[in-house]
């Protein structure tokens, strides 16, 4: 997916390519101490965090998150 725009403006138009992204979330106290343990533990990502399946869609919903926290504190 593509994230900018201008490119006079921040980092212009940037292509991720092959993008991968990994997560952990350890909001939910039935799973938290296990995956946290999983974290300590293990010395490879994946075997540290959960693989998100949709890369793009979940930078598209932390970019939306973000503006919608900045306009709820305007």
């Amino acid at each position: 997916g593509y994230l900018g725009g201008k490119r006079s403006r921040g980092l212009g138009q940037t292509k991720l390519e092959n993008l991968q992204i990994y997560s952990l979330d350890l909001t939910d106290e039935s799973t938290r101490n296990a995956k946290l343990l999983k974290y300590l533990t293990n010395t490879d990502i994946a075997g540290k965090m959960d693989k998100v399946s949709n890369p793009e869609n979940f930078i598209n919903q932390a970019i939306t998150n973000l503006l919608n926290m900045e306009a709820a504190h305007a």
